[in-house]
This record gives C-alpha cells, sequence and structure tokens, in this order.
C-alpha cells in the first residue's frame, strides 16, 4: 500500500469538512468520525466481526447507545426489528433498547455537549467545536495570550457594539473588562493600559478615528401643484 502524499491528505480533510455540514449524525456515523474514520469508507462495518471493525468504534458506538439509553444524549430513536413465524404468517417486532445504529439519529450540538460532559477533548473531528480553534486553547504549547484576547474581543462586537463609541473605543472597553482573564492587568489588578492601546489597534477593523458618524438624511423637496407642459412649444421650434 503506497503511503499518503500531501495531495491525499488535502482531499483526506477535505472529505471530514464536507460531514462538518451535517446538523445530525446518525449512531453509527458518529462513532466513526469520533474516531476519525470518514463513514463512506465503512458503510458496512455493522456487518463485520468486532475483530475486525476499526480501533474504537465499538466502544464509542455502545457508550453512545449507553448515554442515550440513560437519557444523557439525545436522540431519535429507531429500534431494530426482529422477524418473527414461518413463510405463511410471518411478523415483525421492534425491539425496545436495541437501537438501529444506522437510523437512529443524533443532533451534532447534542453530541459535542456530550463528548464535553465525558471531558473526551481528543477527537480530531469535533475538536474545535469542543475547545474552539487551537489559538484558543490555553493547554496550547503555542497560545498567545495577547493575540486570543485581540480576536475574542473583535468576536464579542457582533453582540456588544456601542454606537456611541468608536470601534477601538468599544475594542478598549471590553479588553479592559476582561484583563485579568487574558493576563493584561498588572499586580494590583488594574489593566495596562499600553498593553490594551496595543491589542485594539490589532484588532481595530476601522482605519477612520473618532465615534462613529450618523449620516442625516437630506428630505428630497416635493413639487407642488400640476407640472405645466412644454411638449407643444418644443414641437414647434423643431425644423424636421
Amino acid at each position: 500500500m503506497r503511503q499518503m502524499d500531501s495531495w491525499d491528505r488535502i482531499v483526506f480533510l477535505d472529505k471530514f469538512d464536507v460531514w462538518r455540514l451535517s446538523e445530525e449524525l446518525s449512531i453509527k456515523d458518529s462513532a466513526l468520525l469520533i474516531n476519525w474514520y470518514l463513514p463512506e469508507q465503512f458503510e458496512h462495518v455493522e456487518g463485520w466481526g468486532h475483530s475486525d471493525q476499526p480501533s474504537g468504534y465499538l466502544a464509542t458506538r455502545n457508550a453512545i447507545c449507553g448515554a442515550i439509553r440513560r437519557k444523557k444524549l439525545n436522540a431519535q430513536n429507531v429500534w431494530n426489528v426482529e422477524q418473527f413465524g414461518d413463510l405463511n404468517a410471518i411478523s415483525f417486532l421492534e425491539v425496545e433498547g436495541s437501537f438501529n445504529v444506522e437510523q437512529t439519529m443524533v443532533l451534532v450540538d447534542d453530541l459535542v455537549d456530550w463528548l464535553k460532559s465525558r471531558r473526551h477533548f481528543r477527537s480530531p473531528f469535533f475538536a474545535e467545536s469542543i475547545i474552539g480553534p487551537a489559538y484558543l486553547d490555553k493547554s496550547n504549547n503555542r497560545y498567545a495570550p495577547k493575540l486570543a484576547a485581540a480576536v475574542k474581543a473583535w468576536e464579542a462586537l457582533e453582540d456588544q457594539f456601542n454606537t456611541k463609541l468608536s470601534p477601538k473605543q468599544n475594542l478598549q472597553r471590553w479588553l479592559r473588562l476582561h484583563a485579568n482573564e487574558y493576563g493584561l492587568a498588572d499586580d494590583d489588578g488594574k489593566p495596562r493600559e499600553s498593553t490594551i492601546e496595543e491589542i485594539a489597534k490589532i484588532a481595530n477593523w476601522s482605519l477612520i478615528g473618532g465615534a462613529p458618524k450618523v449620516i442625516e438624511e437630506i428630505p428630497v423637496p416635493k413639487i407642488e401643484g400640476p407640472r405645466e407642459d412644454f411638449s407643444a412649444d418644443l414641437d414647434g421650434e423643431i425644423p424636421f
């Protein structure tokens, strides 16, 4: 078997990105993705012997089923069906508690919350949903507090923007409120203004200083009375 080259890796990762569009997943696909397997490559995994299934799949699938059974994970349950009788009288009966892992669906948001509750942070597929981007992960050995503060301040102003202040002033205000969280305060707990100024400059998207300017709408004057028709006079003056 040939080794995966750089192009293969790009294609492989792109296929995972497509799966991130899903808002709900089956139990089977959830167990595969948690263990970093592409579901389309293991379409018939449930028909394989346990020793032939990919590493981690069975344990993860059973854990998800157990969480659903104990109502710690919401799901749209679909039970397996067993056949009874003979050829003359065949009947089918749902077996409650025996999940059809290919048809029972769970919401991705609920699955992420459950993974957080189990403190399972190692799944590459769900890592960003669980702990956020790597540059915001404090356990990352390249974590930079100032970078994280700039990003979080920029994101926060989507919902917390004060229109009476400029973008930079809004950023500075947020950074002061969260100074202790990102190591931007001195030993007395007071925000370091020079540091906050520096970070606000980086996150500031507006190159124009000052508070936002309100554009005053100038009303268009209305013309009162009927408009005079000059078409007849003009026609008389045109020599053709």
